[in-house]
Order: C-alpha cells, then structure tokens, then sequence
C-alpha cells in the first residue's frame, strides 16, 4: 500500500470506522467528533489512517523527529502483549513528522518517554478544515506473542494545543486505576508468525580538535537478531553516543543529590521497561562509557525475560557517599576505588505478567570491578496485584553484598510496600520504604541508604468548571528516619494543579523538617510550573523553587547554615513553517539568611534555533551562557536523518573560558551511521 496521507485507496473505503473519541486531559469524557480512525493490515504491515476535522488554527511545523510534542497530532498506543504493562506508542503530526516511544503504564499518557525508536512509514496531507494522517508499521518493528488469535490491546490519541486537549478512543475513564486495560481490541491477521531476522548498525564518528591539533577516528558497530516475533538479541562494540544527544546543563551549585540523567542510548531502551522497578536498581547511566554490551530481552508466553551485560571502560562511583544526616563517610566505592578500573555489568530479570497490569518479577544484578576483584551482588523480588479496577498495590524486596578494599563486605537489605487507588473524585497514594546501611546497588541510582520512613498523597478532581477546566488540590506528607529512628526529614503540605483557559499551573508548598550534617533545620519552600501558548504555535512557561534551604555545598562546620534559595526558570519556544527556537534562562542565588549576604549567584542561559530545510534535513544552533563555570558553549550541527538508524551529521562546536579569556575547545566532527535490514 501506497503511504502518501490521501487515503485514495479503496481498501480505505471499505475499512471499519472507529470513532468514539473522547477527551482524557484536561476535563476527561468530553466527546471529540472530528476524529476518525481505520485500521487495514497484510502480511507485510499494520496500517493506520486518521481523519481530523477542526475548527481551529494548526500547529503544523516541519520539526526534526520526535519534536512534536506541543503540535497537532494523531496517534495510537499498541499493547500487543494485552498484559496492560506497556504499549509501543507511534504519533505523527499534521505535517506527517513522526514520533515514537514506549508508554509504560502508570505514566503520563501525554508526556510519554519517545526514546525508542523503530522503523515505519507515515504521510499526512492537509486540507481546509483538517488533516488526513496514514501510518504503516511493519510487523518486524513490533514485539508480539506467537499465538494468531491474541487480541491486542490498541488506544488511539489526538492532541491539540490550542485549545489544549487530549482526547482517546476509546474514552479512558478516570475511575479505573489501569488505562491500557481500557484500550480497543484489535485482533490482527496475521501478524504473521515471524522467523529469525537480522540488523545492523555501523558507525563511523571522526573529529578534529583545533585546540590541540589532534584527530579521531572511531568506528563502532551494533547489530540486532529478532530470534520471533518476541525475543530479540543485541550487540554492540564500540557504540558512540557523545556527540548528538548532549545532556543539557543544569544548575549543580548548592544540589544535594547526584544528578540523574535520563537514557538516550538506543542499545539500552530496547525493552527497557521490563528492567524498571519500584526501587531503581537498574539505571543503564551508571554504565558510563561501554566499551561492548550485550542483550537477549522478550517475551515467552506471559513471561518476560531480560538478561544485559556491558564492559563498561570508565565505571562511575558510587552514588551513596556519606551519610547526609550526619556527614559522616559511608563505605562504598568512592573515585579512589575507580581508578583505572574496568566494570562488568550484568542484570537478569524475570517478570511473570498476570493481566490487568499485575505482575511478579524477580531480578539480579552484580557489577564487577576489574582489575580490583570488587564486586557488588544483589537480588530480590517485586510485584503489582491489581486489588480492584481502583486499587492497586505493589512490594519489593531486595537484598545486596558489596565487596570493600581492605575491608569486610558490607550488605544490607531494601523493601518498599504500598497502595493506591484512583477514582473520578478522589486519588489516594501510600508507601512504605526502607533501605539498610550496608545496601547498595552499584548498576542503580540511590540517593540514601539506613533509612526508614513513608509517604502518602491524598488528591481531589474537580472538572469542567466553565471557565477553569480542572483543579485538582492535594494534601502530601512524607516522613523518613535514620535506623535509630530518628527523623532525618519530615515534609508536609498542600498542592494543586489547575487548567484555567488555556493557562496550566501546578504549585506545592511543602514545611521541612530536615536533618542535614548533624544540625535540624526547620525551612519551607514553594516550587512549581506554569505555561500558557499565546498563539497555537508558541509556548512560554517558567518554573520557580524558592525557599530557605540548606547550604549543602558546605566543606566545613562553619560554612554549614540555613540559606536562602531562588531558582527560577523561564522560557519560550516558537515553532512555525521550517524554523523553530527555544529560549530559556535559569536565574539561581543563595542568601545566608541571616545577614542577607549572597553567597552566589549563577545564570545559566541556553538559546536553540533550527531549521528544517526538508522533512530528514535540519540545521540546528545552540548557545549555552554559565556563569558558574564562567563558559560560553556554542555548537552548530547539520543533520540528514532518515530514519533512527541511517543518519549523518556533520558539527562544530567551541567553548570558551569567560575567566580565563581561552578557548578551552574547538573542534569539529562527523558521524555517519547505516540502518541495514536485509
């Protein structure tokens, strides 16, 4: 089948209708009668088409792939599985842009993650009134059980900025604590029973640097063996990562915590929410600089398996370092222990899926420190048991042994219980966590160990309210203390969140008891987020966290004092035709309190303007202002990007020490990459 948005087909024409849609965000059950779907499918794809009609200006840019957030687009959700755990979620715009991700349930249906990636087709044309969307998915790109006569599980979307609404069909209720359970049956004939296939992704990134007049050249290489329709086994050696997707910077000045990156490598999202538990002992950015890795992940029946190992160059430390309550040092693996030290990285993970988004899972994980001998083990168990179609609850335990040098092993055990339940009127959350002194997890993120405590949320929904479409106030608490139980933090007070018109806020304020480096400091903070579109294709937004706090960047006793903090961000973004820009600019200072000094302040600027020359061709500026590292970073990329694997870019890029009056780099470089799928 042709994939052009015309829908001239006449298979089209004999399709079943699937209309229904309803609005989910930000008043749920509002009908939206200018959306209709149809689904057709052959042996080789799935295919989708969506007529929209609308009353309403688009927001239809030529945008780069998987920046369409904030226009007008369609999509669908596929739960292949039906086990009410995850969907592959595919969107396209009105002007055909796509976008795809992984919608875990429990998340923001919206706000999904779209750092998967797959291969398929899409087209959309635009009319008077509307827009016409087709999507083909090759049954190769999907993961799906071997039985023929499985229905699916399949919830289609559309979005609209302004006015802002999202809308599904079916309509998801509120009153259910699942949503993917929710979704339209969708039995496909075929799919057909898949043999093995095979892809592979080569590399090729080269640089210069002026600066030092050195040049590198760095091949890389990654391959893929979808064993059936649902088990896949990947490699990679040498994968680079560096160059494309740069983390921003962010405000590290008084932060009390190590920061926590979001994944962006594509060996490591495949199936990577069968690795994801309540408590993160699977975080693949503690995996620094992988010089190889190794996955064999899918599904066997209603079992999902994983197994990932890495031989990670550059292992990272150990993010628990000392005791924040105390100041007192922890045993672990600090940056000494790390020198010239190789990793091993493996995790194995087990989870038994048991309908309507129940599961029970056990994992392990252990990393291996080379030529050190220092390992750190650790195994447990989790599950979700849907209580009703309200409640849910969820548990896990875990236990870990770390080796020290020169010292005993150390172990410790974790847990976490708690239950929810969802309602149209009423949302109620508690957990109960703890982790012991001597656990670790050193291929996780943790932020304390020794503590013990809970949390619980109660929140109301009032919608569709004339002019304020929602609010939704609450009431939060949280208590968390040492294992002498004493408190080392007490948090309590209200929030809410509100659509007025076109305007979302949402605000806390939270009275803190907190214990830090053996002084109590009683503090309060106010911290929230607000965005308003002026026109269909811009938005400006600002977020703001102020309020005394602790100064935890501190060296000694008397730099230790209750201060006072202003962080406050504020940006635009404007999208329209071929050109798109982000501005945005992070004000943060900190005050001793009791004499009004400020200790610091730090500005940290960043501008982005691209242009889409065509739909796979971009160029893209970038202009980043810190006043803490005193740098001025600017880069310019040009990108070819056919689809996730077949791709070219070609950049410069320069920092500049705004102190030191140097250029502390200056280099340019290329990446060229190939999607091979016989």
């Amino acid at each position: 089948m042709h994939i052009d948005g015309t829908l001239d087909e006449a298979a089209w024409s004999q399709a079943e209708i699937v209309a229904g849609y309803g609005e989910l965000f930000p008043a749920p059950g509002a009908p939206d009668p200018g959306v209709q779907a149809r689904f057709l499918q052959d042996a080789t794809a799935l295919y989708i088409a969506v007529v929209v009609r609308v009353d309403h200006a688009l927001n239809a840019p030529l945008v780069p792939r998987d920046q369409t957030l904030f226009n007008d687009w369609v999509g669908v959700s596929l739960d292949t599985f039906a086990d009410g755990q995850r969907a592959f979620s595919f969107r396209v715009s009105a002007r055909g842009v796509q976008a795809d991700g992984i919608y875990t349930e429990g998340g923001d249906f919206w706000m999904q993650d779209l750092s998967w990636d797959t291969v398929w087709s899409s087209a959309a044309t635009l009319q008077e009134g509307g827009y016409t969307v087709e999507l083909a998915i090759p049954w190769r790109s999907l993961r799906y059980p071997k039985a023929q006569d499985q229905a699916w599980k399949v919830i289609l979307s559309r979005f609209q900025p302004s006015p802002f609404r999202v809308t599904t069909a079916p309509i998801i209720s509120t009153d259910q604590a699942a949503t993917l359970t929710q979704g339209l049956e969708l039995r496909p004939t075929p799919p057909p029973a898949r043999g093995v296939t095979f892809e592979a992704l080569p590399t090729l990134t080269g640089g210069y640097d002026i600066a030092r007049n050195e040049a590198t050249f760095d091949p890389g290489v990654s391959a893929r063996l979808a064993l059936s329709s649902s088990f896949t086994a990947d490699l990679t050696a040498n994968p680079d990562y560096s160059q494309i997707e740069a983390d921003a910077d962010q405000v590290t000045s008084n932060v009390k915590y190590p920061l926590f990156l979001r994944e962006k490598r594509s060996f490591f999202l495949e199936n990577a929410d069968l690795f994801r538990t309540d408590i993160d002992v699977a975080y693949s950015r503690s995996i620094v600089e992988p010089l190889a890795g190794w996955k064999l992940s899918g599904r066997a029946g209603n079992l999902g398996l994983g197994f990932l190992g890495a031989l990670d160059e550059h292992p990272a430390p150990s993010t628990i370092g000392f005791d924040y309550a105390t100041g007192e040092s922890l045993p672990g693996w600090d940056e000494h222990t790390m020198e010239d030290q190789w990793a091993f990285d493996h995790l194995v993970r087990a989870r038994w899926d048991t309908g309507n988004g129940g599961s029970v899972g056990a994992i392990l994980s252990d990393k291996e420190l080379v030529p050190k001998a220092l390992g750190n083990r650790l195994g447990g168990v989790d599950a979700v048991i849907p209580l009703s179609q309200r409640w849910k609850a969820h548990a896990q335990a875990l236990y870990s042994e770390t080796d020290l040098e020169g010292a005993a092993p150390i172990h410790g055990p974790a847990w976490q219980v708690g239950v929810s339940e969802s309602s149209e009127r009423v949302s109620f959350e508690v957990n109960h966590f703890g982790v012991g002194e001597g656990f670790r997890a050193e291929n996780g993120y943790l932020e304390e160990v020794g503590r013990i405590g809970g949390e619980s949320q109660v929140k109301l929904h009032f919608r569709d309210l004339g002019l304020v479409r929602s609010v939704e106030p609450d009431v939060h608490t949280s208590a968390t203390f040492d294992l002498d139980a004493v408190p080392t933090e007490l948090r309590v007070g209200p929030g809410v969140s509100a659509f007025v018109g076109q305007v979302y806020t949402e605000a806390q304020v939270d009275v803190v008891r907190e214990r830090f480096v053996g002084q109590t400091f009683d503090r309060w903070s106010v911290d929230g987020f607000s965005a308003f579109p002026p026109t269909p294709s811009s938005n400006v937004y600002v977020a703001w966290d102020i309020g005394p706090v602790p100064h935890y960047a501190a060296e000694t006793a008397e730099d230790l004092y209750l201060g006072f903090g202003y962080d406050v961000t504020g940006g635009a973004e404007l999208a329209a035709g071929r050109f798109r820009g982000t501005v945005d600019v992070t004000f943060d200072q900190f005050q001793r309190s009791a004499s009004g000094e400020v200790v610091y302040t730090t500005v940290l600027s960043r501008a982005q303007v691209g242009l889409n020359l065509t739909r796979p061709l971009s160029v893209r500026v970038i202009s980043e202002w810190n006043t803490w590292d005193e740098t001025l970073d600017s880069s310019v990329l040009l990108a070819f990007v056919e689809n996730y694997g077949t791709a070219a870019w070609l950049g410069y890029q320069e920092s500049y020490d705004l102190e030191g009056d140097a250029w502390t780099e200056r280099s340019v470089f290329a990446k060229v990459s190939y999607l091979w799928r016989p």
